[in-house]
């Protein structure tokens, strides 16, 4: 049986005596490399054998112990070497500074054979547990690597070829339906499709606030301004049983319903509780006004120290409420629905439940479900997960994560 290959010893030391003290105590066990300088030194432990473990003088002509210390450590590729310091300084700042330059071990001149055996072995022994370790986590972490790219692969080949199916029109389908058996999925197209999906959403919120504001703002005090006329015109007519004084008052009133409707589509636009106020405020107007539109019982919990996210996320998570709480109103026939968001730290969880109906798995992966696609386009522009989980009769819960480590 071949024996195992002897570990490589660097001795850098400016003096032949010690040099050939040390060599005495430890050729048998070890392959002895000999400097006499810093410079050789430097040289021998760039070179392509590198020693395993250094033992270095401090005092030497031109460059000490503590410079060439730290040259090694400096470079990539020596930074890992164990130096042990040997020297007859004494003194506790010495030593000091040698382990700030990155020795790991310090021994005294004049040395005890058996320390000198001792903690050589014990370094290399660290050392080439080290290197084991570090070996290990490299071939952990390339495993992982390598498993998690085939899992992002698979669960990226699935997810685009159900959105294909999903988002294609008739005069398509008999197409892909010659091409479901290829295996075939146009990539670029497919991540065009899905930046213009996100453009747009962007370009509509945009037009809803400006819409939103012109109707607020100017045609907002347009009829404020007609109602303060009207008002003024019938304080005129003394006798208030007139038609023109009844009239009046008719126009008035529909100047204050025309006057609300306004507000209320400019909030359903864009609310302005949103921007002023953030993500928490505005999910609480928008659940009163739906329980006081629809008479649905809506018990809200919101679990976040945090009152916005970000004008983007915020109205992410913002309109898949609306959206959910639409559904809830026209198909769940439901009673209660419970709305939470809890913020971790690393994900935005909001979730949406209901006691309705249900909903099926055709009407959740259906091509005309486009209230539940544009769900899941909003989540995967950041890169967040959204489920539907529901049964015949039990309600319906709408759960999303939104990466936020903020």
């Amino acid at each position: 049986m071949q024996s195992p290959e002897k570990q490589t010893l660097l001795i850098v030391d400016d003096s032949p005596i010690s040099i050939e003290i040390l060599r005495s105590l430890l050729e048998r066990k070890y392959r002895l490399k000999v400097a006499l300088n810093g410079a050789k030194a430097l040289q021998l432990a760039f070179a392509p054998k590198k020693p395993d473990l250094i033992l270095l003088d401090i005092t030497m002509p031109d460059m000490n112990g503590y410079q060439v210390s730290e040259q090694l450590k400096a470079n990539p590729m020596t930074r890992d070497i164990p130096v042990i310091f040997v020297s007859a300084l004494e003194e506790t700042l010495d030593k000091v500074h040698a382990f700030e330059a990155g020795g790991v071990d310090y021994i005294t001149k004049p040395f005890e054979p058996e320390e000198v055996l001792a903690r050589v072995r014990t370094h290399l022994q660290i050392q080439s547990l080290n290197r084991s370790l570090r070996e290990e986590i490299t071939l952990r972490q390339e495993a992982q690597s390598a498993l998690q790219q085939i899992n992002d692969t698979l669960e990226k080949r699935v997810q685009e070829r159900t959105e294909e199916l999903a988002a294609a029109n008739q005069r398509l389908q008999q197409e892909i339906k010659e091409r479901i058996n290829t295996a075939q999925v146009n990539e670029r197209l497919l991540q065009q499709v899905r930046n213009l999906a996100s453009y747009q959403q962007s370009m509509v919120e945009e037009e809803r606030t400006r819409i939103a504001r012109e109707l607020h703002d100017e045609f907002g005090q347009v009829l404020t301004g007609m109602k303060m006329e009207t008002s003024w015109l019938s304080k005129q007519i003394p006798d208030q049983d007139t038609p023109v004084a009844q009239g009046l008052k008719r126009i008035s009133h529909y100047l204050d319903e025309t006057i609300q409707l306004v507000r209320r589509v400019a909030h359903e636009l864009r609310p302005g509780v949103l921007d002023e106020l953030g993500l928490l405020a505005a999910l609480e107007w928008s659940v009163q006004e739906f329980a006081s539109r629809t008479g649905i019982h809506c018990k809200l919990d919101l679990q976040s120290e945090v009152s916005t996210f970000g004008r983007d996320i915020d109205t992410t998570v913002f309109r898949i409420c609306q959206e959910a709480l639409t559904n809830i109103a026209r198909h769940a026939q439901a009673g209660e629905a419970k709305i939470t968001l809890n913020k971790t730290p690393t994900h935005i969880e909001f979730n949406v439940q209901d006691n309705g109906k249900g909903i099926t798995q055709e009407q959740i992966t259906g091509a005309k479900s486009f209230g539940i696609m544009g769900m899941r386009e909003r989540v995967r522009i950041w890169d967040g997960e959204i489920s539907f989980t529901s049964q015949p009769g039990q309600g319906t819960t709408v759960q999303i994560r939104i990466p936020y480590n903020h």
